[in-house]
């Protein structure tokens, strides 16, 4: 039966409302937040004011825009109701200043914290293969690190008056240097800090550039040369040669650690100490250079070095332990 040409029109015009409706309310949703716990709702400019975040939630969000395929973002993983303990933890992943390893190598130490109510802020920054070294990669971390007020301003599940920062590997050469920013903090690499971290802990970290080995030559690739080409970056970004005494490190390594030895972090800990910094030293008997981030009796002593850290307010709470 032919269809009657107004009734026609009247259904195609209510049809085209529904489409448009359906369009608007889900963009809205997008905008407003809408409650979607874990909707991942990038910001234009890290200065924008981001959108709602949901407790319970992990959601990836840039810190700096540098390109369409960037690496500079993190994952924010908020606890389901008020936090536990009041720091933000940031982690920072390693690999060698390289694109071999990202910020998901740190995903079940990220959830294990999350489930225990803290705040957590895992993220990603430019490697040797992936547009980083000498000096993207430090200025990347720092700026990641600077974004957190902004972070802030979605939720009040970040805290950016306390701050603990962790590293495994580089990453734990990332923690430490982060923490000696506020030691002249003109010099760079980067603006003069935003955050400063209450305490630094290293996992298994880099502690010293220029030890020999495989540490050397990774160091060399980011740094652009070694100690005697360019001592001034050494100086700037090395923790063992640029220390913060005022903020707390906490050393976690397995004494088998083939990698970066034992011997590294226990040089970086006498070094500092003689500045009259707070170094804590937890001795892992076994386990490799992947121990404190491993499942295990290694990532749980790494929770507990975490806990500490953000409930001590006076030195270290302990010279050495063994798990």
């Amino acid at each position: 039966m032919p269809r009657n040409p107004v009734a026609a029109r009247f259904h195609d015009r209510v049809q085209r409302g529904v489409v448009i409706g359906t369009a608007l309310f889900l963009i809205c949703a997008v905008v407003a937040g809408c409650g979607w716990s874990g909707a991942s709702i990038p910001m234009s400019h890290p200065r924008q004011h981001p959108v709602v975040l949901s407790p319970g939630s992990v959601t990836e969000i840039p810190y700096l825009r540098v390109g369409v395929d960037d690496q500079t973002q993190g994952r924010l993983f908020l606890p389901r109701s008020h936090p536990t303990r009041p720091a933000t933890v940031v982690l920072i992943h390693g690999g060698g200043w390289k694109a071999g390893v990202d910020s998901h190598a740190l995903d079940a130490l990220a959830s294990q914290l999350q489930s225990r109510g803290v705040t957590v802020w895992n993220i990603e920054y430019r490697r040797i293969g992936s547009g980083g070294g000498w000096d993207t990669t430090f200025t990347d971390v720092a700026h990641a690190i600077d974004f957190i007020p902004e972070l802030a301003r979605a939720t009040p599940l970040v805290n950016p008056e306390d701050v603990v920062v962790v590293g495994h590997s580089a990453g734990g050469q990332l923690a430490v240097w982060i923490a000696s920013r506020a030691v002249r903090p003109t010099d760079g690499p980067g603006p003069p800090p935003r955050v400063v971290p209450r305490a630094a802990i290293s996992l298994a970290g880099v502690l010293d550039m220029a030890a020999t080995g495989r540490i050397s030559t990774n160091a060399r690739d980011v740094l652009g040369g070694d100690r005697r080409d360019v001592p001034r970056r050494y100086a700037l970004v090395n923790p063992i040669e640029r220390i913060n005494p005022a903020v707390p490190v906490t050393i976690v390594h397995a004494v088998d650690d083939r990698v970066v030895r034992y011997s590294v972090g226990a040089d970086y800990a006498t070094a500092a100490r003689k500045l009259g910094a707070s170094v804590t030293t937890v001795a892992l008997r076994s386990g490799g250079h992947a121990a404190p981030v491993t499942p295990g009796r290694g990532m749980s002593a790494t929770l507990r070095a975490i806990d500490k850290s953000m409930t001590s307010t006076t030195g270290p709470w302990t010279v050495r332990q063994h798990y």
